[in-house]
Order: C-alpha cells, then structure tokens, then sequence
C-alpha cells in the first residue's frame, strides 16, 4: 500500500498535561505531530473534546444561513424555511 507522505499526520490522544513530543518515522521521514485533525468530516482534537468540532459546524452552517438570506431575499417565508431545511440544518444534524 503506498502512503502519502505529505497528507500522513500523527495525532497523540492524552489526557496529561505534560507535553510529549514522540519522533515517529516512516520510510526514514519524520511525520508531523498534530494537535487537531479532520478525519471522516469530524474535528479530532487530542484531549477528544468536540469544541473544534462544533465550532466548525456552527460556522459552516452561518455562513450557509446569511447566504441563503442573501439570495432569497422577497421570496416567500416558506421558501425561505424549506430551503434552510435542506442547505442549513444538514450541517448540524
């Protein structure tokens, strides 16, 4: 199986507070430490808190919503809601 190097991140789950700097190696190349990472749509932070997660999700469905203001601005309220329906609560679901 061929790896991607420059996508392959490592992501140290823990709940200590002393910080550990591990040196992982693949290939004779050092892969980057993260904090936080996107796997399958979900914000993965390493204490597994969903804050970064849920920030993502509420701004991504903001921004949805004020466009869709925008756009359907003098339509009817029931466009306007079945709309939002589909494009904005998706996001949070």
């Amino acid at each position: 199986m061929l790896v991607n190097r420059d996508k392959t991140t490592a992501q140290l789950f823990t709940l200590s507070t002393k910080p550990r700097n591990p040196s992982l190696i693949y290939d004779s190349e050092r892969i980057q430490i993260t904090q936080s990472t996107r796997y399958l749509g979900i914000e993965i932070d390493s204490k597994l808190r969903w804050a970064d997660h849920i920030d993502s999700a509420v701004n991504k469905a903001t921004k949805r919503w004020k466009y869709s203001q925008e756009q359907l601005e003098g339509y009817p309220d029931d466009v306007f809601f079945t709309t939002n329906k589909s494009y904005v609560r998706p996001v949070l679901e």
